[in-house]
């Protein structure tokens, strides 16, 4: 069923896309170990992320739009997105199921690790979904967002904020345009 552009896959380091699968990793690892392992996740996403960007030079190497557009149109690519899915219900069981037999440093790290994968996954990608126009990308997006208890995004970033961008409309823009309005 997925059949696999070999050029583009050769030619776009498309394992790249696998790291979408650490953070994952990690919180599944907190939430399986407990004690001080779920806080790993934590450390790593605004510790040493931060610290590595700011001694990594960027990768000049972009996709150009023509492999940007063959990307975009690889199966390769959207079975990594949509795998994530189901990686995020797991662990999100997984952390309902055991919250009740942890003390209190294991629940506010899985807790804390919760959250942040939550809005690396849950959010993050039920909001680029929520930009395609496919009924599956449009039921992905939702399915992610609900893991966060999130849903009235979609709704209201894609009919409501996108209509009304930079207006005073537009909620999350408001007090910019009025800031803006004031000094101008």
């Amino acid at each position: 069923m997925f059949l696999i552009n070999l050029t583009l896959m050769n030619h776009w380091n498309w394992m790249k896309y696998l790291l979408a699968f650490l953070a994952p990793a990690g919180v599944l690892a907190g939430m399986v170990m407990g004690g001080w392992v779920p806080f790993i996740p934590i450390g790593f996403a605004f510790v040493l992320i931060p610290f590595l960007e700011l001694i990594i030079k960027p990768d000049p190497l972009n996709a150009d739009e023509a492999e940007a557009e063959l990307m975009s149109k690889s199966p390769v690519y959207d079975f990594l997105l949509y795998l994530l899915l189901p990686v995020q219900y797991l662990i999100l069981f997984l952390f309902l199921e055991g919250i009740d037999k942890s003390n209190f440093v294991e629940i506010l790290g899985k807790t804390l690790s919760m959250g942040l994968l939550c809005g690396i996954l849950g959010i993050n990608l039920g909001h680029e979904l929520g930009h395609r126009s496919g009924r599956k990308d449009i039921i992905f997006s939702k399915l992610f967002l609900l893991s966060s208890l999130y849903m009235h995004f979609y709704i209201e970033h894609n009919r409501g904020h996108h209509k009304r961008v930079g207006t005073h409309q537009d909620p999350p823009a408001r007090g910019t345009v009025r800031a803006f309005i004031s000094f101008g």
